[in-house]
């Protein structure tokens, strides 16, 4: 796989997961580490909301992934390689959070829709957005569009 660099418009691909149960609907966006449009370093961070019946707009909660030294000088190309130990180390670390929050939808009763995660390309402009805490809208309206051609439920919350 190619590393991506600053000149690169698409930096990576986020991971889109929708977990439902009756009367909520709980969705998680991933994005990848990257370059904004400035040629800054852009954490990984998931996006996540809660839509309940009667609640159908909910704003996006952020929560950063981080990074390690390590793995930012790699991205930024300061070092050719990263021991292999300690990349699996840190990214275990990083997204063992992840996984709580994801093991947590489960205990509460939610089931993912669909089989496969819906995976869709990320932008510069995109990280710029995710840099300050925002979810990008034209990431978003990416992944209602693959939602739509996968044929994912019509309404966002189920009622039956």
């Amino acid at each position: 796989m190619k590393k991506v660099t600053r000149d690169d418009k698409v930096q990576g691909v986020a991971l889109y997961l929708e977990f439902r149960k009756l009367y909520s609907t709980y969705q998680v966006i991933i994005t990848p580490d990257g370059f904004d449009d400035k040629g800054k370093i852009v954490d990984a961070v998931m996006f996540s909301r809660t839509i309940s019946s009667g609640v159908t707009k909910r704003k996006w909660r952020t929560r950063h992934i981080g990074s390690t030294n390590t793995l930012q000088s790699h991205l930024e190309g300061l070092t050719e390689s990263v021991n292999q130990d300690e990349l699996t180390s840190a990214l275990s670390s990083r997204f063992s959070r992840i996984g709580s929050y994801l093991n947590q939808a489960g205990n509460y009763g939610y089931t993912l829709v669909k089989e496969t995660p819906i995976y869709v390309e990320v932008s510069q402009s995109d990280l710029a957005s995710v840099r300050v805490g925002v979810m990008p809208a034209k990431l978003w309206t990416r992944i209602k569009s693959v939602r739509n051609v996968l044929d994912f439920p019509d309404t966002l919350v189920n009622e039956k």
